[in-house]
């Protein structure tokens, strides 16, 4: 009697488990790709605010001066800027994702290898450098 108790209760348990592993699995999986869809649209919101402060300074004119701080994803591998844009890459699950922003002021980076690998809050001083050059702008991590 013992051991007829003791064998339904593991195929119990067995089947139990059965159904259940397939369903955390799914839930892991679904709730990972919802943590990277957030990723995505924090970079894409980093690089917008990063674009409308350049723009800002520029318009100010000369000798304006602003220190923001933003967070970036955990996964940025570099943050630039490129031609008449501010570029965040991140790496994602499907390949290399570029969160992208236009400004129209000439922009530059003061210490662009210190960008490499630079994630979560990070302290931003905007400078005007000169009327006619653009903006200068300083990362501080």
């Amino acid at each position: 009697m013992r051991a007829q108790v003791s064998l339904e209760l593991l195929i119990t348990v067995g089947i139990i488990l059965a159904f259940t592993i397939p369903v955390v699995l799914l839930l892991l999986s679904i709730s990972q790709i919802g943590y990277e869809t957030s990723t995505l649209a924090q970079a894409d919101a980093s690089a917008k605010t990063l674009a409308d402060n350049i723009n800002e300074m520029f318009i100010q004119g000369l000798g304006a001066k602003k220190f923001i701080t933003i967070a970036f994803p955990i996964n940025t591998q570099s943050i630039s800027i490129q031609g008449k844009e501010v570029v965040i890459k991140l790496k994602t699950s499907n390949g290399d994702y570029e969160a992208a922003s236009p400004i129209f002021a000439n922009a530059s980076i003061s210490n662009p290898s210190s960008l490499q690998g630079k994630t979560g809050l990070l302290t931003i001083k905007f400078r005007t450098v000169s009327k006619g050059e653009g903006v200068e702008v300083e990362l501080y991590g």
